[in-house]
């Protein structure tokens, strides 16, 4: 059986590009991101999540680390299961 993990919700900023011409005057902001998911694992300077897990073997698939610093918001949805 496949491991358990919370699932979370993460608000957090990434960067932007512009690909046409603009006023350098522009107010040129982040992006403002929200990922859900299962938390893999959470480090000094980042979180990693996934957003699907082999119930079979445990693999995971499409994988994101996000940088801690660029958090605006962390929110638990659902503690990890307890093995019965």
């Amino acid at each position: 059986m496949a491991a358990s993990y919370p699932i979370v919700e993460i608000e957090w900023l990434d960067a932007a590009s512009y690909f046409r011409w603009q006023d350098p005057a522009t107010d040129f902001q982040l992006v403002e991101c929200m990922t859900a998911g299962y938390l893999l694992a959470e480090h000094k300077d980042r979180y990693v999540v996934t957003i699907g897990v082999n119930a079979a073997n445990g693999d995971v698939a499409n994988v994101l680390v996000i940088p801690k610093r660029l958090v605006q918001n962390f929110t638990t949805i659902r503690q990890a299961a307890t093995p019965r």
